[in-house]
């Protein structure tokens, strides 16, 4: 267990958007990783406002935003909106794994003298792929009940997703085009579902358009 230094310092800079290196960025990149810094002292009560996905075991996908924390840095700075999807995999420097993560932005919240809570992000590129049967996808998958779609953790040799990897391939496209292991599908013929119901679609329909997100 992570516990909490309550004489944290967080760095102050002109952008409240962050490159890797600490530099001041303009805005987010399209993808890759940076750090936005969420101002903590005018809102009561202290709320981050997120839907997070745990599938992963060190990182925690935003899977919807609402009221609090992250909307008012959204309203406030639209150019360096956190969005959906955008996974974080560190808490004012600190990383760890999702629940330790999630108990030390609970605990920086609740710690009134704190005017700051940095949160290091990954934000993803999206593409899609079309797939037709016969044959098995040939993908193993890990997902929970909300709207973050499923994580793949394992490509199955001859299958169509490895059939289409190897394809890719042999065209000489970019590896981003490929699937791979840590990416995730959010989305089968433009639905965003639940693991259970994409994971009985992707099983059952016949023509298959993914939505993929590769970090």
């Amino acid at each position: 267990q992570i516990g909490w230094n309550r004489a944290v310092t967080v760095e102050v800079h002109s952008s409240p958007v962050l490159d890797e290196a600490g530099s001041a960025l303009e805005e987010p990149p399209q993808q890759g990783a940076f750090s936005v810094s969420l101002e903590l002292e005018d809102l009561q009560p202290r709320l981050l406002g997120v839907a997070l996905d745990s599938t992963e075991e060190r990182n925690l996908m935003i899977v919807g935003i609402f009221d609090g924390i992250i909307k008012k840095f959204n309203d406030k700075f639209p150019r360096q909106a956190v969005k959906k999807f955008d996974k974080i995999s560190a808490v004012n420097g600190k990383a760890g794994t999702s629940n330790e993560m999630r108990r030390m932005m609970v605990s920086a919240i609740a710690d009134e003298t704190l005017e700051l809570l940095q949160l290091t992000l990954r934000r993803p590129t999206e593409h899609e792929i079309r797939l037709e049967r016969p044959g098995a996808l040939g993908l193993q998958v890990n997902y929970t009940d909300l709207l973050g779609g499923v994580l793949i953790s394992k490509v199955v040799s001859d299958g169509l997703v490895d059939r289409w990897n190897q394809q890719q391939k042999a065209a000489g496209a970019a590896g981003s085009s490929r699937i791979k292991v840590g990416d995730r599908i959010i989305a089968l013929n433009g639905d965003e579902l639940k693991g259970d119901d994409l994971l009985e679609r992707l099983k059952n329909d016949q023509e298959l358009v993914l939505t993929v997100l590769h970090y």
